[in-house]
């Protein structure tokens, strides 16, 4: 039952909760998402490399590494979102080569 209750809040406030953001608020919002979950898989990878002392888990180990590999992969690509300034190339969403 509870699973249905965010189905009915959006068919409820469907008129309230559909939003169309600008380009220069959407790039901020975008940014911040990011950066959000960035910041999420530094902290697990944070906790599962500190802990590995006490638990001696090598498959937290293994998840933590993966969460730093995402974290960076997530990085860069928050770098080369279009609007960004250059990174390592030129930044565009639908460059054609």
């Amino acid at each position: 039952m509870a699973a249905i209750l965010p189905f009915l809040v959006v068919e409820l406030f469907h008129s309230w909760l559909y939003h169309v953001m600008g380009i220069a608020l959407y790039l901020v919002f975008h940014n911040v998402a990011e950066f959000f979950s960035v910041m999420v898989s530094l902290s697990i990878f944070g906790v599962g490399w500190f802990t590995y002392n006490q638990s001696k888990g090598r498959h937290t180990l293994f998840l933590s590494a993966a969460f730093l590999e995402v974290g960076l992969i997530d990085f860069m690509h928050t770098l080369g979102f279009a609007g960004m300034p250059d990174f390592i190339t030129r930044n565009s969403a639908s460059e054609k080569q």
